[in-house]
């Protein structure tokens, strides 16, 4: 039996595409594709005033019916050339879009107060119509740290463990969490298969991507009593860390409260973060493409 070819040249590939180009136009973005699946999954589970469990059961049902469509679609593009499976694993994490965003809210910050408003309500879903500067600062801060696994250290991680079929797998998993995973009247029982199943995907990576930022176990000791502080059982992993790193208060109001000692966001934190973050994004690459290599000798 022959040598498989090296996943490398894919990483290498789909990382230059996402410096160089940032995100891919709209009309060919396989998210939107993504979302037309969740509209339609989104069709089928909607029955009004249904007896428990079966919100629960044709919530999972729809889940499972997407889960399928998209992975489906990975395994085509797996047979595809290599320089394919490049531009599609480009389309499935964003890294450069995440920096320039955060990056954003501090330049609109110099400006006026409400242009940052504005800037980071496209990040985050709290009402921010009456932050102040240090709390536009902080949820961007936060957004950046919680994005860097979801967006990035995720989708690369799995198709580090299974190739294109399971970062588009992943990309259904977050996108039907963000699409149905609400603790509200209406989605509590119809997204809990959603949200249980993006938990469990972003188990790993969230916890990668903390001991990344942390490049040690001295931060990470620092930030574990905060990293059980927020609602979801992830994302306090990167958030408290970069809160430590900072040494700066990060908090959602009435929610949780990082690093209640630190400082509060100020002019700098910003950039400063977004450092650590493209460092980290290139420790990311580094630790999924050795995964990937590994695996390819592994399978042979």
């Amino acid at each position: 039996m022959g040598t498989p070819p090296s996943p490398l040249p894919v990483l290498l590939g789909a990382i230059t595409l996402d410096q160089i180009i940032g995100e891919p136009p709209v009309s060919v973005h396989p998210v939107v594709a993504i979302g037309w699946v969740a509209d339609q999954v989104e069709r089928f589970i909607m029955r009004p005033d249904e007896p428990l469990p079966l919100p629960v059961l044709r919530g999972g049902l729809g889940w499972i019916a997407g889960l399928s469509v998209c992975t489906t679609a990975g395994y085509m593009v797996a047979k595809a050339p290599r320089a394919v499976q490049a531009i599609a694993l480009w389309t499935l994490f964003s890294h450069k879009m995440l920096v320039d965003e955060v990056s954003a809210v501090e330049e609109a910050l110099d400006d006026d107060v409400q242009a940052g408003r504005d800037r980071v309500a496209m990040l985050v879903s709290r009402d921010t119509s009456a932050l102040t500067p240090a709390q536009v600062r902080g949820a961007a801060i936060e957004s950046l740290a919680e994005n860097l696994s979801d967006s990035v250290t995720a989708p690369l991680f799995w198709w580090a463990i299974g190739g294109i079929p399971a970062a588009s797998a992943y990309r259904w998993i977050n996108t039907a969490d963000a699409r149905f995973g609400y603790r509200d009247s209406r989605w509590e029982y119809l997204g809990k298969v959603a949200a249980r199943m993006d938990d469990l995907a972003n188990v790993i990576p969230a916890r990668l991507t903390g001991l990344i930022l942390a490049q040690g176990w001295r931060l990470i000791a620092k930030a574990r009593p905060d990293i059980s502080a927020t609602p979801s059982p992830n994302a306090g992993w990167p958030m408290a860390v970069m809160a430590h790193y900072l040494d700066t208060r990060l908090e959602k109001v009435g929610v949780y409260t990082l690093n209640a000692s630190g400082h509060e966001p100020a002019q700098g934190d910003i950039r400063k973060a977004v450092k650590r973050v493209q460092l980290g994004g290139a420790m990311i690459g580094v630790v999924t493409g050795a995964l990937a290599y590994w695996r390819s000798r592994a399978c042979r």
